[in-house]
């Protein structure tokens, strides 16, 4: 067995997070018709792999919001992991006027801008300062700090946004769950001759970018702010700022479409591209915040902040040209031309002409694909997009702020790939109207994976149930309502990355013990509908929480028996309900789930020379000791989850009173360690809320403190009283604990069974008499004989007889208790107390309301008649009234383990003989593989290193494996020392196990044959 902690994190297309490129111009030409490289100065560019969601990005912090040049290719996956490529390169441009000469700053293939602020005296900081890189944080920082240096060495004074702490200390302010911060400027001339041959803006650029990682739309999105300064001293006039993108959707074979509606620019197929087949996805970008320019009346918003008389500019123009296309339509070559697409017009400037209309317009391609109305493009090829918004003076000294965002949507065709973008582009709005605070969805929790032959334990933390979310997009009278947690799901899958082909099963659900059965529908956008449709999203089942699942079958392959050494794939999220909710697609949805990140795990027997004694699911024998008269009624199950953890040791489980209720310690009696303290549940929140111990899950079971059975006998239908509901546990509520009623001094460890035991005449015990209404209230009255006798009945102990008191109205007193109406306040009390003939003191002096917490009162009984009876008191009679015996300081429950046996020299060398290879014979496929080029065998059973030597019948070395990564597989890629595909046939592995020995296997190869298809 083997046991690993699963890091949730995807695999990237790249394994490397941060490229630092020395001189930019390397790789950074253009993709298609560059007009060639240009010398510039040496300059450190960090270009990281941010993956805040299922977008993976190289982000810079020169300009480039999508960086084609740490991989010479698109610098945007989706999903991420899939290797699935959505964006070749993005940037933002700004162009305007100083003194009516066009200057312009661009982030295209290559970059007008470098890394840092400007000084406040109009110099350029250091660009090769490394505090001047990508910054990010994330949602998790602010638990634990320490684990990102970013987070501490935030750059405040910079423009890095932050928040204040309740110390007045500073600490970054986050937007989404994961964001990104640099700053860069314009200020280097020689980088300005590389694109557009301006001089520079003067200006500094703060961009903050976030995303969400959440299950819904917002998990398909990216935002960005600008910050743009104009710390050039002089105006710049007539200024437009833009978003550039060089979009390939898969292929470099697009669509271009724009909705002046919303401000969206997106590319998008209606042909299938060979990375995302059939169903394409489309990519938009939106200004959700435009610059703004005074406007008297109107209102405009900056990150929440209202400026009156100002307004915010929309998509002022959006501009398409295409790689090797016509001449006016191609790539701009200086200012002048980049300066015409920004205005709305071609590249020579002159104005653009909607076909349809004959009308001119800045906006290629507004038609709807939806409906299949108005100016569409009709023909795929390699295009770029400028989305532009402006024009406004950017004053020297002045500032404006700029939010878009680029978004992703999937339907099964183009059509509803677009009305798709449209809902996610409204509920970006939505977000950006509401400053972008949104519930954040559940932390996804951390698991713990254990691995045998057959079967696989996950076993995870609970962090997740902390969670608690305020929803400001949904009141109820003006109040937000809030997300909490709700419960986990377990998730199996066939792939490691989630694609539109992933099969994904949900194998588990466990969620709190809240009495909701009922299942959780939400409005979820139907891709071939393109519309919201209420739809089934979660099945909660009230099972109460579990933080383990023992895994013995395969879910994806109709629950066959796991097989050893397949991989397998698992994922673990946790989801929150806000049961308020929203109405329709107002917003968001009741449930949240925190993101679906699938991770490997491969079922393999114990390692040689270990051996498990005790398999797991056994449950280990239990004494349990009370030296009271009764044991408690509780119940302990130690159940063995991980063999391998077994110490052999000793074991009590014991009960202890807190302010806040009973809970119980678990202590290692071999080594007197208390391994498990204060734990609280004994069963009331579910058979899962308990902890994972030295290889077994330990569940204590307690009943609650309460009566727990009421019998009248000789026979129930005799029974000439009922109850009147008070909220007692028995007698339809009439009867309960006293402690529950008015009050009582009793302890969880002195309930008993009692007997009530009436007689025909008055000539039973007699009891304490209190009135209702008399002076003082509840005050004692006489000590009258009654109609019963009341008896404590502990097995094993002889009979006691015990004291009772009972209670009268005034105005209806007769010293006598004789239940007839509810208003008639004969309330019954049995006390703890041996009887006595004589009254005691200590009750005579109390009241029974205002002091009935210094009374014994084992059960309170507020009867009334019987439908259809009278007093019908008779010799013979009894009500026996028994409690819940719950866990107390007196029970103590004891167990023992058996260890594993581990490290067994002896055991592994007979174990030696599993040491084996499959597929055997290798017959052209192996169901592991996952491409038709990768080939592979598997050896199994190995030490953790191991030599491994492939040869032929002839005795030729073919090749030499070392194994050295501590597990028991290696696979052989089937090739030889020269990495060429072996030939079929039969060879040799002489396997060098250390410590244990050395095995010969036989195994023969067939290798598929291959044939060219294109010549």
């Amino acid at each position: 067995m083997r046991k690993v902690c699963v890091s949730l994190t995807l695999l990237l297309f790249l394994v490397a997070t941060v490229f630092v490129i020395t001189n930019d111009s390397i790789g950074g030409l253009k993709k298609k018709g560059d007009k060639g490289q240009r010398l510039a100065k040496p300059m450190t560019i960090t270009r990281p792999v941010w993956t805040p969601n299922r977008i993976a990005n190289y982000i810079t912090n020169n300009g480039q919001l999508v960086s084609h040049i740490p991989t010479s290719s698109a610098g945007m996956e989706w999903p991420a992991g899939s290797l699935n490529t959505i964006n070749f390169a993005s940037g933002i441009w700004v162009a305007g006027k100083k003194n009516g000469e066009i200057v312009a700053s661009a982030g295209e293939y290559v970059v007008e801008f470098q890394p840092g602020p400007i000084l406040p005296n109009g110099q350029a900081t250091d660009p090769n300062a490394p505090q001047y890189r990508i910054y990010t944080i994330n949602q998790s920082d602010f638990d634990d700090p320490s684990q990102n240096p970013d987070f501490a060495a935030w750059p405040y004074d910079d423009g890095a946004p932050f928040t204040l702490a309740a110390d007045g200390s500073r600490m970054p302010a986050l937007l989404g769950t994961s964001m990104t911060w640099c700053v860069y400027n314009d200020l280097d001339e020689i980088l300005h001759s590389r694109l557009f041959s301006t001089k520079p803006l003067g200006i500094e650029v703060q961009q903050t970018a976030w995303g969400f990682n959440r299950p819904d739309a917002f998990g398909d999105m990216l935002f960005f702010k600008f910050v743009i300064i104009n710390k050039g001293g002089v105006d710049v006039t007539d200024t437009y700022v833009s978003f550039w993108a060089d979009i390939d959707i898969g292929d470099a074979a697009d669509l271009v479409g724009s909705d002046t509606t919303i401000s969206l620019g997106y590319m998008y197929k209606t042909q299938a591209d060979g990375l995302y087949g059939t169903s394409p996805p489309a990519i938009g970008y939106d200004f959700f915040q435009g610059p703004i320019v005074p406007s008297p009346g109107d209102t405009a918003n900056v990150s929440g902040r209202r400026i009156p008389d100002f307004k915010n500019l929309p998509m002022s123009s959006f501009a398409k040209y295409i790689n090797a296309g016509p001449t006016q339509y191609r790539d701009p070559e200086t200012g002048p031309e980049a300066y015409n697409f920004m205005l709305g017009l071609d590249r020579a400037g002159d104005p653009i002409v909607n076909p349809q209309t004959n009308q001119v317009t800045k906006f290629w391609h507004a038609g709807d694909p939806v409906t299949g109305s108005g100016w569409l493009d009709d023909t795929h090829g390699d295009k770029r997009f400028l989305m532009t918004s402006g024009p406004f003076t950017l004053a020297a000294g002045d500032t404006q702020e700029v939010v878009g965002g680029m978004l992703i949507a999937q339907g099964s065709d183009a059509p509803s790939t677009i009305s798709i973008l449209r809902q996610a582009d409204q509920s970006a709005q939505a977000a950006y109207d509401n400053n972008f605070v949104l519930p954040r969805n559940p932390p996804a929790p951390t698991v713990e994976v254990t691995v045998e032959k057959d079967a696989i334990l996950l076993k995870w933390d609970d962090r997740a149930e902390t969670y608690e979310e305020v929803d400001k997009f949904h009141t109820v009278d003006g109040v937000p309502t809030n997300y909490r947690f709700q419960g986990y799901n377990v998730y199996q899958t066939d792939e490691l990355t989630l694609g539109t082909t992933t099969t994904v099963k949900k194998i588990a659900t466990f969620d709190i013990m809240d009495g909701n059965f009922q299942d959780i529908k939400d409005f979820v956008l139907d891709a071939v509908r393109g519309e919201f449709v209420e739809v089934t999203v979660q099945k909660p089942r009230d099972t109460g929480v579990f933080r383990y699942l023992r895994i013995t079958q395969d879910a994806v392959r109709g629950n066959q028996p796991l097989i050893p050494n397949r991989r397998y794939y698992f994922a673990v999220t946790a989801y929150g309900y806000n049961q308020e909710g929203f109405e329709g697609n107002a917003g968001g949805p009741y449930a949240i789930e925190s993101t679906l990140r699938p991770f490997l795990t491969i079922p393999v027997s114990e390692k040689l020379g270990d051996l498990l004694t005790t398999p797991a699911g056994d449950t280990l024998a239990i004494t349990h000791a009370n030296p009271g008269p009764i044991p408690s009624d509780g119940s302990v199950y130690p159940k063995v989850v991980e063999p391998e953890d077994l110490t052999g040791h000793d074991y009590h489980v014991s009960f202890r009173s807190t302010e806040d209720g009973p809970v119980w310690d678990l202590t290692d009696d071999t080594d007197n360690v208390v391994k498990v303290s204060g734990w609280v549940n004994q069963g009331d929140t579910g058979p899962g809320d308990f902890p994972i111990v030295d290889g077994f899950v330990l569940q204590v079971f307690g009943p609650p403190l309460a009566a727990k059975s009421a019998e009248f006998l000789p026979n129930d239908g005799a029974r000439w009283f009922t109850g009147n509901n008070w909220g007692g546990d028995l007698l339809s509520g009439g009867l309960g604990l006293g402690v529950n009623f008015f009050g009582s001094n009793i302890t969880p460890d002195q309930y008993i069974p009692v007997e009530i035991r009436f007689r025909t005449n008055a000539d039973g015990q007699r009891a304490y008499m209190y009135l209702r209404g008399g002076t003082p209230n509840y005050g004692y009255i006489s000590y009258e004989p009654q109609h019963f006798t009341v008896w404590d009945v502990t097995p094993g102990q002889p009979e006691r007889q015990l004291n009772a008191a009972y209670v009268e109205q005034a105005g209806e007193q007769n010293n006598l208790w004789d239940p007839s109406v509810a208003a008639s306040r004969n309330y019954l009390f049995i006390l703890n107390s041996t009887y006595s003939d004589t009254p005691d003191p200590y009750y005579t002096s109390r009241t029974a309301l205002g002091q009935a917490a210094e009374f014994d009162v084992l059960y309170s009984i507020w009867p009334v008649l019987r439908g259809g009876h009278t007093l019908e008191w008779a010799d013979g009679q009894v009500y026996k009234i028994t409690p819940n015996f719950v866990n107390t300081e007196k029970d103590v429950f004891s167990f023992k383990t058996k260890a594993a046996i581990k490290n067994d020299v002896a055991l592994a060398k007979q174990q030696a003989k599993l040491v084996n290879v499959f597929p055997n014979p290798y017959v052209g496929y192996n169901i592991e593989e996952r491409d038709p080029v990768n080939r592979f065998v598997t050896f199994t059973h190995l030490t953790p290193t191991a030599k491994i030597r492939i040869f032929t019948l002839a005795g030729e070395l073919v090749k030499t494996i070392e194994h050295t990564d501590g597990t028991q597989l290696q696979r052989w890629d089937l090739r030889n020392a020269s990495d060429v595909p072996v030939a079929s046939g039969i060879y040799i592995a002489h396997i060098e196990l250390p410590n244990v020995g050395q095995k010969v296997l036989k195994l023969a190869v067939f290798q598929p044959e291959e044939r060219l298809d294109v010549f």
